[in-house]
């Protein structure tokens, strides 16, 4: 894990993100990595690295969003959580423990905050990643469980006296109106819900044809963000170019339809929907499926901070 943490994020992989205009990451952690008791299987010592990634990105004029990203018993049972299977997060210990885990990030997050080498640099904490709720026929009660959890959480990091944004992930309710009103009165400090939008895991988002995923973003996901009008502003906090297809790289035709697909959603979750911005996941991966991959699209030029010779609007074809 040493060798991973040192050498998987570069100060190169910062400015090359840097370059293309980029003004937040969204940094995903375990609770492990501020909590770790015996018997977990978990590796200690990513802070030091997490610390130094944030001296990089404030030297860059990039902000950081901490997204805990596995919580303890795992609030969607995928391995990405930290542990496959059962979703025991829902135990009320666990619920606990995770307020107590956010509330030591946030403590942590102040204090990095006031240091000139980091002054700053961390805008907001997501509270937790991808619970999985009834919505994807989860054990998660919105209404009786997530819900009265952000809710709680939030008032004891805001009592700390964090003042940078909070984040609600929806648990992929994308239309239940509980979510109308929720946390809009929260005074001069500012909340955003998060919904992750894939065009790569089954339904109608999911198009026979890769440029109906094109027209989809455009037509679809914008209207979908543009219609949470009575709540928090909406950020997609994860999204790629993955259709369930590998697109042929090497082609003009592949790198036209990449770049274009980029620039849709791009623009779907932004401006085109007033959308509160997007975060690609990855900023890079381990091997191949470029349409992952933020640092290969940079680099192979189907991804561009401003313009490219592909790139269009999503006005131009709704």
């Amino acid at each position: 894990m040493e060798e991973h943490w040192d050498s998987w994020l570069a100060e190169a992989d910062v400015e090359l993100l840097s370059s293309v205009h980029t003004t937040h990451v969204r940094i995903p952690v375990g609770y492990w990595i501020v909590d770790q008791r015996p018997g977990e299987p978990f590796a200690a010592g990513g802070w030091k690295y997490l610390e130094r990634s944030l001296r990089w990105f404030r030297n860059y004029n990039i902000s950081v969003v901490l997204d805990l990203h596995g919580a303890p018993g795992s609030q969607n049972g995928k391995d990405h959580s930290g542990k496959s299977g059962p979703i025991e997060w829902i135990k009320p210990e666990n619920i606990a423990r995770t307020i107590s885990v956010l509330k030591e990030i946030a403590s942590r997050s102040i204090e990095l905050n006031g240091h000139p080498e980091t002054l700053n640099v961390i805008t907001g904490i997501e509270l937790l990643n991808e619970p999985w709720t009834e919505a994807v026929g989860g054990p998660i009660s919105l209404r009786d469980t997530l819900l009265p959890f952000y809710t709680n959480a939030s008032q004891e990091i805001r009592q700390l006296g964090f003042t940078g944004d909070l984040w609600f992930h929806d648990g992929f309710d994308y239309d239940n109106r509980l979510w109308d009103g929720f946390m809009v009165d929260s005074g001069p400090f500012s909340n955003y819900i998060d919904s992750h939008i894939y065009h790569c895991f089954g339904g109608e988002r999911q198009q026979s044809e890769a440029w109906s995923n094109v027209m989809y973003a455009c037509k679809h996901d914008g209207d979908m963000i543009r219609s949470k009008t009575n709540r928090l502003p909406t950020v997609v906090g994860e999204w790629s170019l993955a259709t369930g297809r590998a697109p042929d790289t090497q082609t003009l035709a592949g790198k036209s339809w990449l770049a274009s697909f980029y620039a849709a959603q791009r623009e779907a979750y932004g401006v085109w929907s007033s959308g509160a911005g997007s975060f690609f996941w990855n900023f890079k991966i381990e091997t191949g499926a470029d349409d992952w991959n933020f640092v290969e699209g940079v680099q192979m030029k189907w991804i561009s901070g401003v313009s490219s010779s592909y790139d269009f609007q999503c006005s131009e074809i709704v």
